[in-house]
């Protein structure tokens, strides 16, 4: 709050452990999350079957994915329209409501779903880390579709930029120490590092 003559007023302050619009998420660290996109799509190889999630930093994975043979499973509407540009990848979308400002398919149908698929890599997003509460996000219908991705794949890969680490959102889907690799813009705090080793 900030005091005024009379009485005080809010300041606006986004509250991380709430959902903030796709498109409002998109344009922030527009750079570094492209970035991460390239080297996250560089771990993808030839006829892999890959999940990618519904965050903002995942959907610019799929532009570095061109002339590539792979699956992707996905619940990102920017995803699968991404998609429709390039004939060679093989796309399917996960089932359940559609949640506007996720820009995302999400709910409880997912679980079954997924059990059906043995999924080499999941490529996932979060909305904060840290060591003690791992990867968090914000909504319920989003953290079933993670926590059963996180389960039903032989390994995850984080895409988080500097800006996620030290934040805790409501739920969390997942340990840190259940990760395989962490793609981000730069180096994170020792304690990171160090737990990571």
């Amino acid at each position: 709050i900030k005091k005024v003559y009379g009485g005080v007023t809010v300041t606006d302050i986004q509250d991380k452990r709430q959902v903030i619009p796709f498109e409002e998420r998109h344009a922030k660290n527009e750079l570094e999350k492209a970035a991460i996109a390239k080297k996250a799509a560089s771990c993808v190889e030839e006829n892999d079957l890959i999940y990618i999630d519904s965050g903002t930093t995942c959907t610019g994975m799929v532009e570095h994915l061109s002339g590539r043979k792979c699956t992707i499973i996905t619940n990102s509407l920017q995803v699968l329209m991404k998609t429709l540009s390039y004939p060679e990848l093989t796309v399917f979308s996960l089932p359940g409501k559609l949640k506007r400002e996720t820009m995302s398919l999400a709910g409880n149908d997912v679980v079954n779903y997924l059990q059906t698929y043995n999924i080499h890599k999941a490529f996932m997003a979060c909305t904060g880390i840290t060591i003690k509460s791992g990867l968090t996000n914000a909504t319920m219908e989003e953290h079933v579709v993670k926590k059963a991705m996180v389960e039903n794949s032989h390994k995850i890969y984080v895409l988080a930029d500097h800006t996620k680490f030290g934040v805790v959102s409501m739920l969390t889907y997942s340990p840190l120490s259940n990760i395989d690799s962490l793609i981000t813009d730069q180096a994170p705090a020792d304690e990171y590092s160090q737990f990571c080793r």
